[in-house]
């Protein structure tokens, strides 16, 4: 990091929440540049240009602002020239679960102060990686790994026109637990193999899933392990009983909730789709590994 006047990379996705993300972009780009930082701006509607683009300024710029949701997070940290420096995520997507997670304003003037208090101290931050039989080399993940009820509601909220962040996500969330299906998992780990039906299984780095929700508020990105929620299978008079408490980050000590903490682990089942970040993967199963302080975060000092 420079002692003055750093240089940034602001990676905007234009297609981002609905199309809002551009203008947010700018804006927030005049807010940076209003208080002394330096703005190499960067817009592409391809994900393939962006990365390029990323990779070309990586070595003239101290770090990196994004301008998007979890998407174009997920895409950022396959760069390793990305991930050799620091970041921080302005939320203009329409789930933000990441950038929720670590406390990010969707103010361009408050999160302008909040990256300029940031900038001396970037913080170490979890990720994981995954392996999977249709991709070449491991895909990195920074918020979450999703499977079956999942990243069904994940596929019918990012269907929807209407602008969703969670209130898409829980109208998509009942719309799949009407139909009462439940999936069947084979759970690995350390050569242990777990057979089960379940409601959901879900594999979180940070807390936040589906817009806002904190489906496992204890969720640390820096403890250099993944949590792991399962939902046991139940009746729906009783799966919509716990939806509020869902909702609110009160489900913890419910008995058909349990959470483990791993650092490894293999995940697959009976054509059980996967979503990594909200991006479909394919069928798994999947290898799933942690990369302990993988990234390097300009975190609010507002969230500790």
């Amino acid at each position: 990091m420079t002692a003055h006047s750093p240089t940034l990379g602001v990676v905007i996705n234009p297609a981002s929440g609905r199309g809002r993300a551009r203008a947010a972009g700018r804006s927030l780009v005049t807010a940076l540049t209003s208080l002394g930082l330096h703005c190499v701006v960067i817009e592409s509607p391809s994900r393939e240009g962006c990365e390029l683009r990323v990779a070309e300024i990586a070595e003239r710029v101290d770090g990196f602002v994004l301008v998007g949701g979890d998407g174009l997070v997920a895409s950022m940290v396959q760069l390793s020239a990305f991930r050799a420096k620091p970041f921080a995520v302005f939320p203009a997507g329409t789930g933000n679960d990441f950038a929720s997670a670590f406390g990010f304003a969707s103010s361009p003037r408050v999160f302008s102060k909040q990256l300029i208090a940031s900038l001396p101290r970037p913080v170490a931050v979890d990720a994981g990686t995954i392996a999977h039989a249709s991709l070449e080399r491991p895909l990195w993940f920074a918020a979450h790994v999703c499977f079956g009820l999942v990243a069904r509601v994940n596929a019918r909220a990012n269907a929807y026109r209407f602008s969703a962040g969670s209130l898409g996500y829980k109208v998509a969330l009942v719309r799949e637990l009407l139909r009462g299906t439940f999936d069947r998992y084979r759970f690995t780990r350390g050569g242990r193999v777990r057979d089960t039906t379940e409601l959901l299984m879900t594999v979180m780095n940070t807390p936040m899933l589906g817009g806002g929700i904190r489906l496992v508020p204890q969720a640390s990105p820096h403890d250099g392990l993944l949590d792991v929620i399962t939902v046991a299978r139940a009746t729906r008079r009783r799966i919509f009983s716990v939806l509020p408490m869902l909702a609110t980050a009160r489900h913890e000590h419910l008995p058909e909730i349990q959470i483990e903490r791993h650092g490894a682990m293999t995940i697959g089942g009976d054509d059980l789709e996967v979503y990594a970040d909200g991006d479909v993967l394919g069928v798994g199963p999947v290898d799933i590994v942690v990369q302990p302080a993988a990234l390097m975060l300009w975190r609010p000092a507002t969230r500790r």
